[in-house]
């Protein structure tokens, strides 16, 4: 009976014991702080447990920082032990510092959280080339690769960084399904993937030309006619020798593929080679050139000889709502040509200065004084092509021509007598609206006196 109560005695005193250091971790502020990011309110819920006892929150003891800067006055909503943190930038990582008062005693305690942002897949994802042994898919920045058999889940696709992707057992009867995703960063997550489809090269098959795409309207994709090839629509389903598909639905993908004929020295589905169009929603656009912002000089009157002195060009408009369709044009400053006397001098390329305005800049050094001088901005000729831009050509068409003087630059002494001379025109008003008041108060009271 003795050995039963020493027995509960002790098992009592370390559940005291354990009770006791519970209480202990909790009253010396171990204050903990989670938070969650919800994408589609674009809202962070800061979460704060294990508040010590008599210690409160408030919205003004939650600072949100990124980079080192607190963000001022940030939108904070709710109280106690849970806030909501809205108008954040998503694809940004924040740190939340909370800090719970009681009187003039302070506790804190931080978390971070990365407002992870989707990614579009990557549409320009195409099959480059094929082997017996492996397909080739196009090398895009900050892609993984993956490859199953067809009809494969796709849960079961294992990614790698490499494009060249080998079949763990290669077969060349069958279909591949080919997997291409942008990867997870800090900052986003995993795209979803792009799916294409390619079988391996049977021994002696040649590869295809790539598949050249030079119209697209809402209805019509046009190819790049090769000789002796035939073309496909639907992965290489149906073929046709017209290299111009017809007849086609607004806004629809298609799978196009071309391969050789078929004939005593090549097999058909040895050749096939594919890239994925979208045809237009809406007719290609062409800007008015005859809105287009002239060429203008940074300084007309002070054009220096030897000086690099600056113009800027400005792009034609473009499309300004929706997405941009296959063939829509625009026209872009390019380069510079220098003339004295209708002889060129010298000539030069533009730099984008200011996306939003589509303003170009560029530098230029007339090399004698003269006052017969000018030049001509030449412009590119630009198409969208369904994943990008397309240079064409410099199109003579669009050029603009300024004239201007080039003059000596005159010494500095001359600024120097020029900026006081500007500065003494520009103070002695002000210094005689000071001083008039004072002469008018004195004269007044020399009146009185008198």
């Amino acid at each position: 009976m003795k050995t039963t109560k020493r027995i509960i005695s002790l098992i009592l005193a370390m559940l005291f014991i354990g009770g006791c250091f519970a209480v202990g971790a909790s009253a010396e502020g171990d204050m903990k702080v989670t938070a969650t990011y919800d994408s589609k309110n674009n809202e962070v819920t800061v979460n704060i447990s294990d508040i010590p006892s008599g210690y409160t929150v408030e919205k003004t003891g939650i600072t949100v920082e990124t980079s080192s800067t607190i963000i001022k006055d940030p939108n904070i909503k709710g109280g106690g032990d849970e806030f909501i943190v809205k108008e954040l930038t998503p694809g940004s990582k924040y740190k939340i510092t909370v800090t719970a008062t009681k009187g003039s005693d302070t506790k804190t305690a931080s978390t971070e959280i990365a407002l992870k942002i989707t990614q579009d897949p990557p549409i320009n994802a195409n099959i480059e080339k094929r082997s017996t042994t492996s397909i080739t898919v196009n090398s895009i920045n900050g892609a993984e690769y993956g490859i199953v058999e067809s009809g494969a889940s796709a849960d079961t696709v294992k990614y790698q960084d490499s494009n060249v992707l080998t079949p763990e057992n290669p077969k060349e009867d069958i279909y591949y399904d080919i997997y291409v995703r942008f990867k997870e960063t800090d900052t986003k997550y995993a795209s979803t993937a792009k799916k294409m489809q390619a079988k391996l090269m049977k021994s002696g098959g040649e590869s295809a030309v790539a598949v050249k795409v030079v119209n697209v309207t809402e209805t019509e994709i046009t190819l790049k006619a090769v000789e002796g090839y035939e073309y496909s629509k639907d992965y290489g389903e149906n073929f046709q020798k017209d290299p111009v598909f017809k007849g086609l639905q607004k806004g629809k993908e298609y799978f196009i593929c071309q391969r050789k004929i078929a004939s005593a020295d090549t097999e058909e589905n040895k050749t096939s080679s594919c890239v994925t169009v979208v045809t237009n929603t809406a007719p290609a656009y062409s800007p008015n050139l005859n809105k287009m912002k002239a060429p203008e000089f940074e300084k007309e009157s002070k054009i220096y000889v030897g000086e690099d002195n600056v113009i800027y060009a400005y792009a034609s408009d473009r499309r300004v709502a929706g997405d941009p369709q296959w063939g829509d044009l625009a026209y872009v400053p390019a380069r510079y040509e220098v003339y004295k006397g209708g002889v060129k001098e010298s000539e030069g390329t533009f730099t984008l200065e200011n996306n939003a305005t589509g303003q170009y800049k560029a530098t230029f050094k007339p090399a004698v004084k003269a006052s017969d001088y000018s030049i001509k901005v030449l412009y590119a000729k630009e198409r969208w092509e369904g994943v990008g831009v397309q240079y064409i050509t410099v199109d003579t068409d669009t050029v603009r021509t300024l004239k201007f003087e080039a003059k000596n630059k005159p010494p500095k002494w001359v600024g120097y007598i020029t900026t006081a001379i500007t500065f003494f025109l520009s103070t002695i008003p002000k210094l005689i609206q000071k001083i008039l008041p004072a002469f008018k108060f004195l004269m007044d009271n020399i009146r009185k006196n008198a």
